[in-house]
C-alpha cells in the first residue's frame, strides 16, 4: 500500500471514530478484469451505495466507482484534520442513509 493512502486511511479511520459513522477502509472493488483499491468507503454518504474516497486522481478508479453506483472524491486530508472542514465536505456529499436519521452535526444548520 502507497504511504500516501496509508496515511489517509488512518486518518479517515480516526475521522469515522470521532463523528462516530461508519467506514470500510481500505475498499477494494473489482471492475472488468481490474481491481481497484480506494482509501475508504463511507456507505453512509454520497449515493446508496456510498461514497468512495481516493487521495490522488485516477480516472480508471472513477469510472469504476460510478460504473458501480458509487459517489467517489478525490480528497487528501492533510496533516492536520480539519474538523469542520470535513463536516462540511460531508454535508456537501449528503447523507445517503433514508432509513436512518443523519448525526446532528450533518443536518442543515
Amino acid at each position: 500500500m502507497d504511504a500516501t493512502v496509508s496515511r489517509e486511511l488512518h486518518k479517515w479511520k480516526a475521522v469515522a471514530q470521532d463523528l462516530g459513522i461508519e467506514i470500510e477502509a481500505p475498499f477494494s472493488l473489482d471492475h472488468h478484469d481490474s481491481q481497484f483499491t480506494y482509501v475508504a468507503r463511507l456507505p453512509q454518504f454520497g449515493s446508496s451505495r456510498g461514497m468512495l474516497v481516493m487521495p490522488i486522481n485516477e480516472p480508471a478508479a472513477a469510472v469504476a466507482a460510478t460504473d458501480n453506483g458509487f459517489g467517489y472524491s478525490v480528497v487528501e486530508l492533510g496533516s492536520d484534520i480539519d474538523r469542520e472542514a470535513v463536516i462540511e465536505m460531508l454535508r456537501e456529499w449528503g447523507w445517503a442513509r433514508s432509513e436512518m436519521a443523519a448525526p446532528e452535526w450533518c443536518r442543515e444548520v
